[in-house]
């Protein structure tokens, strides 16, 4: 046994969309070979509702799961967007300003967002109310940029958005009204998040801006091709649509995604300044718009629902509120040196452990992120170009659904056995959620296969440092492979997720074990009395969430 630290580590392992669904064939983690978690003694506890600060009919999400997790006082965005809905029609003070100032100097609106009902990222309902408002305000020009789902929804169902879109802007529109979609672009181009992936934001913004990109006649023959060559909704390639010739001065653009993680990076491009932007991406010749002759960029009005970054510089219709506490902000006070270990499709979610607000790492924070495995990269990056065509028919985490599983343990692995001092792990294990949105049976049994091997190579380094390891999920995916109807189900689930203390005092002592009962507000609080027993007091009396560990 290696020597005991002075402090032995603490390890919060969050497996991303993992819940826990029926023991039928339908559900990958049962069919999988998963000895590990099958002998796991965990709590099932909530990832959806209200007691977790959502609407009651929402789905799980990453990002909210996390920010949940970290313990802030966490109200969903929707909550707040509903409040200003009335007869449905949205009204609040900021946007109707701005929708009155642009109608005034004849610019157009620019309406970017995932044309969707699956209420993780956006509700296609909030966007009918913000156009109705809209057009009650005078403006006579509206573009729609429709960011199609099939991740959230079923995976060719873009189709169906943008007939019930073109009927109910044939209603909203008046005589006067102009309202049109102007590009159509999957998700996750659209959407993209992934720092080494910034050329689908910048094909984005290209197409938003510039009117630069395919051209197509509308949205349906967009997605004919598209389906025709088997392409899911969130991969169909960015399109420029009809006659659309790009921004204009005095257009106002608000992204009405109501979610951080995937709205943060298309913002970033359009709103912060060039210099910075080029540094960011290390592309020097890098410019916001190519038609300076013609479009003063200066002129344009950016605009987001929530604040998608902080102190992103635009106008933001719901800041993010202070919140005094968290999960890292604690962890920080009570000396932690704090590592945060992902892949690079969550090194986003990781950080809202801090709380939704905060970016920059706490002092003494280290955030890891491992790529993508060489050939999964190399498919990958082929797969944006040549998706649908021989050689490139399976979604890349059907064909990779280990994904970077292997090169993330070996790394977690090393820096608990490096662990010296006061060391607190925060990790996001991704294949559960990203193999999920595949709805690929052999794809996700061994996605759940690879996450069980994970899990038992942590656990056996941390109980050899005798340390203590915290198991949970933000949300649930893998577990369910198909709706009632039969349709893959590519989508986050409602189910309850487990959570599970893995320590050499848990095994020798069941008094030690979860209540039941807990939700994921509880996390925080729980982590931090286990970790800390003699602050127990005051950490129940600043978290909202209960302790639910038994005797500390």
């Amino acid at each position: 046994m290696s020597k005991k630290p002075e402090r032995s580590p603490g390890v919060l392992l969050i497996l991303d969309g993992w819940g826990l669904g029926e023991d039928n064939e339908d559900n990958p983690i049962h069919l999988a070979d998963t000895p590990y978690f099958d002998k796991l003694d965990y709590r099932e506890i909530e990832a959806v509702g209200t007691r977790v600060g959502m609407p009651a009919d929402a789905k799980g999400s990453t990002a909210v799961g996390h920010e949940v997790m970290s313990g802030v006082n966490y109200i969903h965005p929707m909550r707040q967007i509903q409040k200003n809905i009335n007869d449905k029609v949205f009204i609040n003070q900021i946007t109707d300003r701005e929708f009155k100032d642009t109608a005034q100097k004849g610019g157009a609106l620019h309406l970017m967002g995932l044309v969707s009902n699956n209420m993780e990222h956006s509700d296609i309902r909030h966007l009918y109310a913000i156009l109705r408002r809209a057009v009650a305000k005078g403006i006579q020009k509206i573009y729609i940029h429709f960011f199609s789902d099939g991740r959230g929804t079923p995976p060719f169902s873009a189709v169906r958005f943008a007939e019930d879109l073109t009927e109910k802007t044939d209603k909203i529109a008046s005589s006067k009204v102009d309202i049109e979609i102007a590009t159509v672009g999957g998700r996750d181009i659209t959407m993209n998040r992934s720092d080494d992936s910034f050329n689908k934001s910048l094909t984005t913004q290209s197409a938003i801006i510039d009117a630069q990109g395919p051209r197509e006649k509308d949205i349906f023959t967009v997605l004919k091709k598209a389906y025709d060559k088997g392409i899911t909704d969130q991969y169909v390639d960015v399109t420029v649509l009809g006659n659309y010739k790009g921004a204009a001065n005095n257009d106002m653009f608000l992204h009405w995604n109501f979610r951080k993680d995937r709205a943060w990076m298309l913002m970033y491009l359009m709103t912060e300044p060039e210099k910075r932007i080029k540094k960011k991406i290390k592309r020097m010749d890098y410019k916001k718009t190519k038609r300076e002759k013609t479009l003063d960029y200066s002129s344009l009005k950016f605009m987001t629902l929530i604040e998608v970054y902080k102190d992103v510089p635009c106008e933001v219709v719901y800041p993010d509120k202070k919140q005094e506490y968290s999960l890292g902000s604690s962890l920080e006070d009570f000396g932690y040196s704090q590592f945060r270990i992902s892949g690079v499709d969550k090194a986003q979610a990781v950080v809202l452990l801090s709380g939704g607000s905060r970016v920059k790492p706490f002092k003494h924070e280290k955030r890891i992120t491992i790529s993508l495995p060489k050939e999964m990269k190399r498919y990958s990056d082929g797969y944006d170009k040549n998706k649908g065509e021989k050689g490139y028919k399976l979604d890349p985490y059907e064909k990779y659904p280990e994904i970077e599983i292997k090169e993330l343990t070996k790394k977690i692995v090393s820096v608990i056995k490096d662990s010296r001092g006061k060391e607190f792990l925060i990790i996001n294990i991704a294949n559960g959620d990203m193999v999920g949105h595949t709805a690929n049976r052999e794809a996700s049994i061994r996605a759940a296969s690879a996450v069980d091997k994970a899990l038992k190579k942590i656990s056996a380094a941390v109980l050899d440092m005798e340390g203590t390891l915290f198991i949970t999920a933000d949300h649930g995916n893998l577990e369910v492979l198909h709706t009632e109807d039969g349709t893959p189900s590519t989508f986050h689930t409602k189910n309850k997720v487990p959570f599970a203390m893995v320590s050499k005092e848990t095994i020798a002592d069941e008094t030690l074990k979860f209540k039941s009962g807990g939700c994921l507000k509880d996390v925080a609080p729980t982590v931090l009395a286990v970790m800390e027993p003699s602050y127990k007091k005051i950490i129940k009396e600043t978290f909202m969430g209960e302790i639910l560990a038994g005797k500390i």
